[in-house]
């Protein structure tokens, strides 16, 4: 991110939340820095903040207990601390741990006098979702207010599709490809009735879609070995428990099929063609960012699983075949009339 920028912009960016939310923040990185530039640390949670700056996402990622993090949340933190030491570093935070007015802004402006502190509330807010307002055009807006500057100034329009260092296969391209459902979340009531997508991965395979399941470590801990069983009766199932290995199945997919939750995002950021299903969620608000994702709803109440089945197919198939023309384009500033 340093190339074409301010050499001297040195910013540090501290996230705290789920896999989803990390992966929107860092498209949120992405816009801003494609028009300003200077280099980008990311203080997150997990192998995930790791790998994103392995492939060029950020320049730098930390994990917030090697820095001393906790520090912040303790009275008047001294001189020699971990923490206040490492923000030395930066002339710029971005703390996506709370918003502007919160206690824990108010503490990094008190032990980095030295930087631009900005802090974004990761949550959105009632006029968010009453305007149906994507929520990184919320963290947009709170970032030019808190700049003093528009939106135009501080970021390009441009894809939100990553170019990520270390890969050489188009993600979604592969005639031979798998098409992979996913199918949790971190919330229960965000996943689709498993009857449901059984009966949905069986229509796949009779209409010669070559599918397979893919669960990760939150199902493998919620559910342990009972789920990998049922879900053997429909189609192969892959077990990824692993960050790296994650992103190498998901390249090699023809398309992607999950709920709202984090692999779902990062499917969408690696330009695979994701059908990702809304139920409770207002996917206006939380919908993956990408240029091959379409939204699609639960059933309905009372609606069978296989007429369900049935409807779903159809938009899984448009995906395959590349029928771009009705999927969600990336989320557009108020005022601004697309053509």
């Amino acid at each position: 991110m340093t190339a074409g920028g301010s050499a001297a912009l040195r910013t540090l960016v501290l996230h705290a939340g789920a896999l989803g939310d990390l992966i929107l923040t860092l498209q949120f990185i992405r816009r801003i820095w494609s028009s300003q530039g200077g280099l980008v640390a990311l203080a997150g949670r997990g192998s995930w903040s790791l790998w994103a700056a392995r492939v060029g996402l950020v320049d730098e990622a930390v994990v917030p207990e090697q820095v001393g993090l906790h520090e912040l949340f303790t009275p008047e933190p001294a001189d020699g601390t971990l923490f206040k030491a490492f923000l030395k570093r930066f002339n710029r935070v971005i703390s996506f741990l709370d918003g502007p007015e919160s206690a824990i802004t108010a503490s990094l402006r008190s032990i980095a006098p030295h930087a631009e502190v900005i802090g974004i509330n990761p949550r959105p807010t009632a006029e968010t979702f009453s305007a149906g307002q994507h929520i990184t055009e919320q963290w947009l807006g709170d970032f030019a207010a808190a700049c003093g500057a528009s939106l135009e100034h501080l970021c390009k329009p441009g894809s939100y599709q990553a170019s990520l260092k270390g890969t050489s296969t188009v993600a979604g391209d592969s005639e031979g490809g798998w098409v992979y459902c996913h199918p949790g979340s971190g919330g229960r009531a965000k996943c689709v009735p498993l009857e449901a997508l059984e009966r949905l991965v069986a229509a796949l395979a009779d209409a010669g879609h070559a599918a397979r399941w893919v669960i990760g470590p939150d199902e493998a801990e919620q559910f342990g070995s009972a789920l990998e069983r049922q879900l053997r009766r429909t189609a192969p199932v892959d077990l990824e428990l692993d960050c790296d290995a994650v992103v190498n199945l998901l390249r090699r997919a023809r398309a992607y099929i999950g709920m709202d939750a984090g692999m779902t995002h990062v499917a969408a950021l690696l330009g695979v063609p994701t059908a990702v299903v809304f139920g409770p969620t207002d996917p206006r608000v939380w919908r993956p960012l990408g240029a091959r994702v379409r939204v699609c709803r639960f059933p309905e109440s009372g609606e069978p699983a296989e007429r369900w089945a049935s409807r779903m197919l159809g938009e899984v198939s448009s995906l395959v075949v590349g029928d771009r023309g009705s999927m969600l384009r990336e989320p557009r500033r108020p005022g601004v009339v697309e053509a």
